[in-house]
């Protein structure tokens, strides 16, 4: 073990091995930095022995130069010694992330691991062929629900759109009713005015009625005179007469000059509109 990356691969093949291996291993390493400590100290006290040597006057060049292999010794012995406390380092360091990595596996990953608390590659693949079996179902019900998800989208169009015809027709009705609401206005407004009119023109007629004078009625049969003059000019004579106790009566009409009037009965002169009026007056003079 003298370059990390050996210590980096050493770690990883102990760590596939399980715990008891990463123990093994953590053990082997520390009795190496142990030697190494001692290597160190005993070192240190032989330079410290050779420079004592070194500082007496009559040192000879042999004895330097052990003093000075003495010292490359120590310097290697030093680095080794930094090199292998970077090491052990770095391997806390990973199995701390190790500790880590298996917490976290352990968490996430549905199942459960063996009894031992170990995590092995067999239970890596296990879990990882069950969540892409999860996966897949997850997936699956996804599809399914986006499925749903545009039916009803397709759904809420369609209603959207019978809404829209709903409102469309819901107008037109309102356009229809209102139209019919003026017509039936204007309708009823020219029917009161007709009937302003006629209501005017009755008053009117009323009126006019009213202005007449008022007409003749009498038991004594008109002169052969008054009723020529009166035939003449396009009017009539009405005639009634009662019978049978005086409980019914028979009348007619006599609209000829020539004709003979009833000797007895009620005689009321009629107008041309066959209405009745004042007694004629003959040109003879005379009423």
């Amino acid at each position: 073990m003298t370059t990390l990356d050996e210590v980096i691969e050493t770690v990883r093949g102990a760590r596939e091995d399980g715990p008891d291996a990463l123990a093994a291993m953590a053990l082997s390493y520390g009795a190496t930095m142990v030697l190494g400590s001692v290597r160190i100290a005993v070192l240190r006290g032989q330079l410290a022995a050779a420079a004592e040597a070194a500082d007496a006057p009559d040192l000879d060049y042999p004895a330097r130069e052990a003093l000075w292999k003495m010292r490359d010794e120590r310097d290697a012995a030093e680095g080794r010694l930094r090199k292998h406390q970077d090491t052990e380092m770095r391997y806390g360091e990973l199995v701390n992330r190790h500790n880590r990595l298996c917490t976290a596996l352990a968490t996430a990953l549905p199942g459960t691991p063996p009894n031992d608390g170990a995590i092995t590659a067999e239970w890596l693949i296990a879990q990882v062929q069950q969540l892409r079996v999860q996966l897949g179902e997850v997936c699956a019900a996804r599809d399914s629900a986006r499925i749903r998800a545009e039916r009803a989208e397709s759904e809420a169009a369609q209603l959207r759109a019978e809404r829209d015809a709903a409102i469309t027709r819901a107008e037109r009705a309102e356009s229809e009713r209102d139209a019919a609401h003026v017509e039936i206005s204007r309708s009823t407004t020219r029917q009161l005015n007709t009937m302003r009119d006629e209501r005017d023109a009755a008053r009117a007629e009323a009126d006019r009625l009213r202005a007449l004078p008022t007409y003749d009625a009498r038991t004594t049969p008109p002169t052969a005179a008054e009723h020529r003059a009166h035939t003449s000019e396009g009017c009539a004579w009405l005639v009634s007469w009662t019978v049978r106790d005086d409980y019914d009566y028979e009348a007619c009409e006599v609209r000829s000059g020539d004709d003979r009037l009833p000797t007895h009965g009620t005689y009321v002169p009629l107008g041309r509109d066959r209405r009745p009026c004042a007694w004629p007056v003959s040109a003879e003079g005379g009423a």
